[in-house]
């Protein structure tokens, strides 16, 4: 009697990325290496940005009965300080309301990106977490975006940051 191999072990994972760039204006993308394309380039809030990955998780990952592999690529902004000294100087009150502000929003992007990568960790989805820095493909302008990424559509500077955070990714 001959044993055939199954055929499950002979197909390769699809994978999907999610790049996410979070913010009160949260960057949404998912890249497919296989062709080499975005398949969504969105912004989103803290709630919508759920309900995407809740539906990448489930109706993409799963009915493709688990040969897709979805990797999320999650911007880690908890080594952001609060506020920088050169962004606002002064010691004028509306230099001191404006740093109070970026030090909320940076809290608040801070608490967003922990909610978010404990859902995908209970999730049992792979996240893997990038600190941006010098090198990193961010703060694009539409025209730089589109001629690395070969991208035509429209795009916000979060849904730009979050498309470089997986594009290129195999």
């Amino acid at each position: 009697m001959q044993i055939i191999p199954s055929m499950d072990n002979q197909i390769k994972k699809t994978r999907l990325y999610i790049g996410i760039d979070v913010g009160v204006n949260t960057g949404f993308a998912v890249y497919n290496p296989c062709n080499k394309s975005f398949l969504e380039l969105s912004t989103y809030n803290f709630w919508d940005t759920i309900e995407k990955l809740d539906y990448y998780i489930q109706q993409v990952a799963y009915q493709l009965e688990n040969k897709c592999e979805l990797i999320v690529i999650l911007e880690d902004v908890t080594g952001n300080r609060p506020t920088f000294d050169h962004d606002i100087t002064g010691n004028t009150d509306r230099a001191r309301k404006a740093r109070e502000k970026i030090s909320q929003n940076v809290g608040q992007n801070k608490r967003d990106y922990i909610l978010i990568r404990e859902y995908l960790l209970r999730k049992k989805i792979a996240v893997n977490s990038v600190t941006p820095n010098i090198n990193s493909f961010t703060k694009l302008t539409a025209e730089s975006f589109n001629n690395i990424t070969k991208y035509k559509g429209k795009t916000t500077s979060h849904s730009r940051d979050a498309g470089m955070l997986c594009y290129g990714r195999m």
